[in-house]
């Protein structure tokens, strides 16, 4: 506890005395007005963009390492270089030409939502914690499960893999109530998770997360006719 005290008293005296972390109050309505002016521009010249530039490994890692951890940049130098990195360097998801994979385009207001919870950063682990962004994730959720017909509780997850991991173990808890604590040696048989082979290939990894394994998961490959 002594050394993670110490650590922690480290780490704080580190950011109050780097100036360029720790930026005054004009510094940040500098900072965000330009990254926003950014964002906007981006947002507006979508159009005049290639959806998928030609990329080169070497070119890409050289660009990057334009920045030298030797010699630090202002937050602006910082924030244009990752810009113009992305601007010039990805596939850009947002382009209505994209028609890839499920990616849409960020609705604005989600990229204001991202901005806040980044800067209040709410723990839902606890009720207590962030009672408000916990009674806001009840309430969207019980609101999207209720345009389905379903009536239940459930709980945001970082994307697909997360997704489907949860269903798994959920499913392994339902039908193995034993499964939640004494795991896979209280299971009576071997459960098999059958899903379509153009399932996700997340699917795979929460068979090894969950200790089923591979072999447990069976594609099923579909006819013209028939499964």
């Amino acid at each position: 506890m002594e050394f993670l005290q110490n650590e922690g008293r480290c780490i704080f005296h580190m950011l109050k005395h780097n100036s360029i972390l720790n930026l005054d109050t004009d510094e940040r309505m500098h900072i965000g007005t330009y990254l926003l002016e950014q964002i906007n521009d981006y947002m507006t010249h979508i159009r005049g963009v290639r959806v998928s530039p030609e990329l080169s490994v070497d070119e890409v890692a050289e660009y990057v390492r334009r920045i030298s951890f030797e010699h630090p940049v202002s937050a602006r130098e910082a924030i244009y270089h990752i810009l113009e990195g992305l601007r010039q360097y990805q596939v850009h998801t947002p382009h209505p030409r994209y028609f890839g994979l499920y990616n849409p385009r960020p609705n604005f207001m989600g990229i204001m939502a991202d901005t806040i919870t980044a800067a209040f950063n709410p723990q839902l682990a606890a009720w207590s914690h962030a009672p408000v962004a916990v009674e806001i994730e009840n309430y969207v959720l019980k609101e999207i499960a209720s345009k389905f017909g379903y009536s239940a509780d459930g709980t945001f997850t970082t994307g697909g893999a997360e997704a489907n991991l949860t269903a798994v173990l959920t499913a392994l808890v339902h039908y193995f109530p034993s499964y939640a604590k004494e795991g896979l040696r209280s299971l009576p048989t071997h459960p098999v998770m059958y899903a379509s082979a153009e399932s996700h290939h997340s699917l795979v990894k929460a068979a090894r997360s969950c200790g089923l394994g591979t072999d447990s998961f069976v594609l099923l490959r579909r006819t013209l006719n028939c499964i």
